[in-house]
């Protein structure tokens, strides 16, 4: 988020209307450029307990089989910019500084190895400054909100028996609807399409894994950022230090990567309008995890995990929608069905 790239103060200045009129603007393409309709939290969690929180589980559940879940993560300072100050550097704000976010999961097997499932992202707590800093007025940002609801399907493609080598495969295919408070920084301007794909392959205690997914939305302007539709590919492996799932160590990347040009506010001295240009400089937030679990909680049907990690840079500035730090818990049970 350099000053250049964010020439913000100057360029906000110009372009912001008044609080009255800022009132009736979209809040999804307002004239001042700063969308409130974004999504802070990347994580897309999946019912069904796999090993890895952003990979898919692969084996799912039999005929009649359940899978329910609670997805507990906090993560800091997902949305900030630089404004000009007195600082030559600038100053930071964040628009979301911290947030206490929960995915609640069900799914269900009609069918062997297909499953229909329902996510509910609930924002518990979240401060920051809101859009009220940046531009001015009184859009502050709400404590608490729900995030758009996911629906969708899962299939698997390739199954093993439990616990054998060998390799998984499975499709999925979901829809985010936008049901959350365009203030909020709790979901996006149009519904999202997701079509997604998980592999794993287990060699012995160690699982090795990937999910490559699409999300494909409305087009937003975030200050010097423009953010849409993004591909997602996510990588891991899982190690079982214990038998029988009673304890496992996993590591993962996951990254977007938003498919929209970028540009940047640029304005010359004395002239009162500002240019907008393409910086060449994809945005593409990227993060790690690290985490424990075990599965040998009723006869494996309760599955522990938890996890931290963090950002890792992808450019001179850090990708917006990327938390510095990361924690997140998850809570699975799973019944086979018949």
């Amino acid at each position: 988020m350099k000053a250049k790239a964010w020439a913000l103060a100057t360029c906000l200045s110009l372009v912001a209307p008044s609080a009255g009129a800022q009132q009736t603007d979209d809040l999804c393409d307002p004239q001042d450029r700063f969308s409130t309709c974004v999504g802070s939290d990347n994580l897309w969690p999946q019912p069904g307990g796999a090993p890895l929180f952003t990979v898919a589980p692969t084996q799912l559940p039999k005929a009649l089989g359940v899978s329910a879940a609670l997805v507990p993560t906090f993560y800091n300072r997902p949305i900030g910019f630089r404004v000009a100050s007195a600082d030559p550097d600038g100053t930071t704000i964040y628009a979301v500084e911290r947030v206490l976010a929960a995915h609640a999961l069900f799914g269900f097997a009609p069918m062997d190895g297909l499953q229909v499932q329902v996510a509910a992202p609930i924002f518990l707590f979240q401060d920051g400054a809101g859009k009220a800093d940046a531009v001015g007025g009184d859009d502050r940002l709400p404590v608490a909100a729900l995030g758009d609801l996911r629906f969708g399907a899962q299939v698997t493609l390739l199954r093993r028996e439990a616990a054998a080598d060998g390799p998984g495969l499975s499709a999925r295919f979901e829809m985010a609807v936008p049901s959350a408070d365009g203030a909020a920084f709790a979901g996006w301007a149009s519904t999202t399409w997701a079509p997604g794909v998980a592999f794993d392959w287990r060699i012995g205690r160690v699982l090795l894994a990937a999910d490559a997914s699409g999300r494909f939305r409305r087009d937003v302007p975030l200050a010097g950022t423009n953010l849409g539709s993004q591909l997602g590919l996510n990588v891991g492996v899982s190690v079982d230090i214990l038998d029988d799932g009673w304890l496992s160590a996993g590591a993962e990347l996951w990254s977007l990567f938003t498919l929209i040009q970028q540009t940047e506010l640029v304005a010359e001295p004395g002239d009162l309008t500002a240019d907008v240009e393409p910086t060449g400089v994809p945005h593409i937030p990227l993060e790690y995890l690290l985490s424990l679990r075990t599965a040998g909680l009723m006869n494996g049907r309760l599955r522990l995990s938890a996890g931290a990690g963090g950002l890792i840079p992808t450019g001179p500035t850090t990708a917006v929608t990327t938390p510095n730090v990361r924690a997140v818990l998850g809570i699975h049970y799973v019944h086979d069905g018949l």
